[in-house]
């Protein structure tokens, strides 16, 4: 009876300890792929102004911003013209500043959202000469290249220290993952050695113990599936200006392959071992 409710404990702690560690694996995957879309939209959200010439004709803008929009570093690409520019300005002064201007002095341009990989200074250099052999349309190429610089480098530190974080906890959840299959193989080698005494194939010792380590692994995966959710609703609802990129669901797709992938083979193979070094043990 004690033997009994033994094994049934040593399943329960073995349960709980496998949920901590997947939950933990799959919370440092989903903050990630998270800061990795977050390094992206930062960076695309710089904006490259284009200021055009004052004498440009309607139909060049047309197609200066085609091109534009179809070249291979441009996510994005929005005209401005003059008045809109000058609308823009009265909004953010909150007052009309044509009642002391002459005339507007602002000039008309387009804006371009850069993609994320080719937001950096190298990159900078081709495109700028990738535009400039449109010079006859353009006034000058205006972008902050302190500013990138210094988001870029940020960018740089953060996944540098996330990355780090981040081997750190999965080591310690796989030594969790590897600890808790050990305790519950060794708080069952009496099984092991029984089964060997009545002459059963090494074969079968395995899957006896593997397919209970894959009900165990699919049971945590579930819990730490399902928890993740949770925390991943609740950051949706408290980051609102993030739920669209918290919500997405190809990174929860992803998160919960990785947990079962973590919870089910890599716990199998654990278990190989863990058995074959029980049964070696006995045959010694």
């Amino acid at each position: 009876m004690k033997k009994k409710m033994a094994i049934k404990y040593s399943r329960a702690a073995a349960t709980v300890s496998m949920y901590l560690a997947l939950f933990l694996s799959g919370l440092v995957v989903f903050l990630f792929l998270l800061l990795m879309d977050l390094s992206k939209k930062i960076k695309e959200n710089l904006p490259v102004n284009i200021v055009l010439n004052d004498d440009i004709k309607e139909k060049e803008i047309h197609y200066i911003k085609k091109i534009l929009n179809n070249s291979f570093f441009s996510k994005s690409a929005n005209y401005i013209s003059k008045k809109k520019a000058i609308q823009q300005l009265a909004r953010e002064l909150e007052q009309n500043t044509m009642d002391f201007l002459e005339f507007n002095p602002l000039p008309s341009l387009i804006t371009i959202h850069l993609k994320s990989q080719y937001a950096n200074i190298d990159s900078l250099k081709i495109i700028k000469a990738y535009i400039n052999k449109y010079s006859n349309y353009i006034k000058t190429i205006e972008f902050n290249e302190k500013d990138l610089q210094k988001i870029t480098n940020s960018i740089t530190n953060v996944n540098s220290i996330f990355l780090i974080i981040g081997i750190i906890l999965s080591i310690i959840s796989l030594m969790i993952i590897t600890n808790t299959i050990r305790l519950k193989v060794y708080s069952e080698q009496l099984l092991i050695r029984t089964m060997q005494l009545v002459g059963t194939k090494k074969c079968v010792v395995y899957m006896t113990f593997i397919k209970s380590t894959i009900l165990l692994g699919v049971i945590s995966s579930l819990f730490a599936c399902a928890t993740l959710y949770c925390l991943v609703n609740h950051m949706a609802n408290t980051f609102l200006y993030l739920k669209t990129i918290i919500l997405d669901l190809n990174y929860l797709f992803i998160v919960s392959g990785y947990v079962f992938v973590l919870g089910i083979f890599i716990n199998s193979i654990i278990t190989y071992f863990v058995v074959n070094k029980c049964i070696n043990t006995y045959e010694m």
